[in-house]
């Protein structure tokens, strides 16, 4: 093939190695700042007719429910968007960026479970661990 001419690649194939590059840091990103977030306390408010002085108001909390829940909503997208990719590649020359990109992967979905553990009334964390020893 003469030096000038650049291979065509497929769309699909270009767009898939262009979320190769791109989705360990997004993923590592999203996941930091969920944890960071987190681990934020609650703002507490001016007391309310309903509430204590110092405590947390109801308004407040569900903003920050809110924003994990949408924080977890992105992690999920992302987790989506390396299955259509099929990530990671086996297959790939840069076989140790695959192995962080599972491990970010593993942690994502583990994230989510949790998550998902909190919001169910009748499961507990313990519940979700039994699961994953499963």
């Amino acid at each position: 093939m003469p030096e000038n001419i650049t291979p065509i690649v497929p769309p699909h194939e270009e767009t898939r190695k262009q979320i190769a590059r791109f989705l360990p840091d997004a993923l590592a990103k999203a996941l930091t700042s969920y944890h960071e977030f987190m681990d934020v306390d609650i703002p507490k408010g001016k007391p309310k007719t309903d509430e204590a002085e110092g405590q947390t108001s109801a308004s407040a909390f569900e903003r920050h429910h809110k924003a994990c829940k949408a924080a977890i909503a992105h992690i999920e997208l992302l987790i989506k968007l390396a299955e259509w990719a099929q990530l990671p590649d086996v297959k790939a020359d840069d076989h140790n960026q695959q192995i962080v990109l599972s491990a970010l992967l593993q942690e994502a979905n583990a994230e989510i479970k949790d998550s998902n553990a909190r919001d169910q009334p009748n499961t507990t964390m313990e519940d979700a661990k039994e699961d994953d020893d499963e």
